[in-house]
């Protein structure tokens, strides 16, 4: 699956939970677990204090006043799930995303 794929998978509509809801982190189009007769509900969303790593989308805000200077040059995705990061926050995806469309 491509990036872009991928990205056009977050609903633009679910784009401004990012901004309404100061419980959300990110979200994401990628479910580890939505494997094809495992999902059924295309409009169900999850949320999980695990960061995902894969499609996500956060807010410009987000990045401008917490990520963007302490940004690491490396294993960003182990550091996006430590505390300091999330600060409690939760990713939010679609039961049904990409992966249980293509398997």
């Amino acid at each position: 699956m491509s990036a872009g794929s991928l990205f056009s998978a977050v609903p633009q509509s679910l784009a401004p939970l990012l901004e309404r809801d100061p419980t959300t982190f990110v979200l994401s189009a990628w479910n580890d677990n939505g494997l094809r007769g495992k999902v059924r509900d295309q409009g169900q969303l999850v949320r999980t204090g695990f960061f995902p790593g894969l499609g996500w989308l956060l807010s410009r805000r987000l990045w401008d006043e917490e990520l963007r200077s302490k940004w690491p040059k490396e294993h960003w995705d182990h550091w996006m799930r430590d505390a300091k990061q999330h600060r409690g926050r939760e990713a939010v995806f679609p039961e049904v995303g990409p992966r249980a469309q293509e398997n």
